[in-house]
């Protein structure tokens, strides 16, 4: 029976032909062969496709600090200053306010007018909170070995400190201790014209005045500390964060930010993500909580562009 599978049935009686025997002729009415059996298999399922377009960046990875590496020899340049003019001595709290220009700058120290003192003193700079200093303390500034007396004393600010474009911070002098601002004497103000020669954008702003640093109100001042701002100005980074990944639902898109370049250097960067999807029309959405470098695409992603 070895030829079975293509053996042909013929004939009313069913005959079947048997191996090494003349095989008779098919009738011409009644002719059948055998064909291979098949199986009823599911056509495969094609995966949902999200369009995804990778040349297309729609990942923000906003550079949130970039500081210059210590090997890169850059020119300290001062800001600001007010120094230039004739100030009167004061005690007490004080605060001055200073506006950064469009730059990105690393701090590299605080000059402060010292005047008559008896109690070491102490150089902050904090952030803006409605008009005064807030509670976010950007830097306590070191002291010079040597505080002179009716002199500039450069207090350094610690390493990487990085002051914001267009960003308001304050100056703020007391004396080292926690109870009380007298004994610490510094020259102020009565205008807030910087001297000639500041950066492009740079300004000072307000005076606030408190008469103990346990104290926390802040009155307004009309006479503003005798200070100086220095530091170095942060070359822009360049380069931009690209998507890899299958454009599939349920598949991971990742912003990689290996891309992003600094002549500078950059110093432990920090970078802020949001994944938009673009519908058709181009409305953007941001999609909520999706705010890590990683994103799985949903079926809500169907049709769009992420």
């Amino acid at each position: 029976m070895g030829g079975s599978r293509n053996s042909v049935i013929a004939g009313a009686r069913g005959e079947r032909a048997l191996p090494g025997a003349q095989r008779p002729a098919p009738s011409a009415t009644s002719h059948f062969t055998r064909r291979p059996r098949t199986e009823s298999r599911p056509a495969p399922r094609r995966p949902r496709r999200v369009a995804f377009a990778l040349a297309v960046l729609a990942v923000l990875a906003v550079l949130a600090t970039v500081a210059p590496q210590q090997a890169v020899a850059q020119s300290v340049t001062t800001f600001i200053s007010n120094t230039g003019q004739t100030g009167a001595d004061t005690a007490g709290v004080r605060a001055t306010a200073f506006i950064t220009g469009t730059g990105t700058y690393t701090l590299s120290s605080v000059g402060i007018f010292v005047g008559g003192f008896t109690s070491t003193p102490r150089g902050q700079i904090y952030g803006d909170t409605s008009g005064d200093p807030g509670s976010t303390l950007v830097a306590t500034m070191t002291n010079p070995d040597t505080i002179t007396a009716n002199a500039v004393n450069t207090f350094m600010a610690p390493s990487n400190t990085v002051l914001s474009a267009s960003t308001t911070y304050w100056v703020v002098t007391s004396k080292s201790s926690t109870t009380d601002g007298t004994g610490f004497i510094v020259s102020v103000v009565g205008n807030g014209n910087p001297d000639s020669g500041a950066a492009a954008g740079w300004s000072i702003g307000n005076a606030r005045f408190k008469s103990d640093i346990a104290d926390a109100s802040w009155t307004s001042n009309t006479f503003r500390i005798l200070f100086e701002i220095r530091g170095t100005v942060g070359t822009p980074a360049t380069g931009a964060p690209t998507i890899t990944g299958t454009p599939e639902v349920g598949q991971t898109l990742t912003a990689v930010t290996t891309a992003i370049m600094d002549d500078d250097g950059l110093t432990t960067p920090g970078y802020t993500y949001q994944w938009i999807r673009v519908a058709t029309d181009t409305t953007e959405t941001n999609i909520a909580s999706a705010t890590a470098s990683t994103y799985t695409l949903v079926t809500d992603d169907l049709g769009t562009t992420i």
